[in-house]
């Protein structure tokens, strides 16, 4: 999960470490608003992958 708008670390950062996985590039989850994430939308989507991982 990572913000366009983050000011502290560059959005291309993590469009790098994904380029250089074996992650395919819509692993890259592009959400909220800053740096922090703490837009309603970036809560929820973080609360729906946790559960997730907490059901497998």
């Amino acid at each position: 999960m990572h913000s366009p708008q983050d000011a502290d670390v560059p959005y291309a950062d993590s469009e790098q470490l994904v380029q250089h996985s074996d992650l395919p590039a819509t692993r890259l989850i592009t959400t909220g608003v800053d740096h922090r994430l703490i837009d309603a939308d970036s809560l929820a989507l973080l609360q729906s992958l946790c559960e997730r991982l907490g059901a497998s």
